[in-house]
C-alpha cells in the first residue's frame, strides 16, 4: 500500500485486500464482512475491502452469510492482506 501512506497523493489506507471466490482468485465476492480488531469493513462489488482509519492488527475474520466466519489462525504482520495472499492463498470465501 506504499501509495497510500501518509504523505502520497492518494488517500491514507491502513488495511486493505480482496476477497476471492476461491484460492486461486477468480470471481470476487461482493458483500462479504471483514473484521480486523475494532474494524469492521464490507467488501465493494469488486471483493475489495479497506480502512481509511487506523485498525489494532488482531487475527481477521471474513464472513458473508450464509457462509459461516472464518478467521485467520495467526495475527498478521501488517495490514496489507494482498501483499501476503498472492495467487494460490487468496482470501477466499467458499
Amino acid at each position: 500500500m506504499n501509495c497510500h501512506n501518509a504523505g502520497g497523493d492518494s488517500p491514507r489506507i491502513y488495511a486493505a485486500g480482496t476477497i476471492y471466490a476461491t484460492a486461486s482468485g477468480g470471481t470476487a465476492v461482493a458483500g462479504a464482512t471483514v473484521k480486523i480488531g475494532n474494524t469492521t469493513m464490507v467488501t465493494d462489488r469488486g471483493g475489495t475491502f479497506y480502512a481509511t482509519s487506523a485498525v489494532t492488527l488482531s487475527p481477521p475474520t471474513v464472513s458473508k452469510c450464509p457462509n459461516a466466519d472464518q478467521t485467520m489462525s495467526t495475527t498478521p504482520t501488517n495490514a496489507d492482506c494482498n501483499g501476503c495472499h498472492k495467487s494460490g492463498s487468496r482470501i477466499h470465501l467458499p
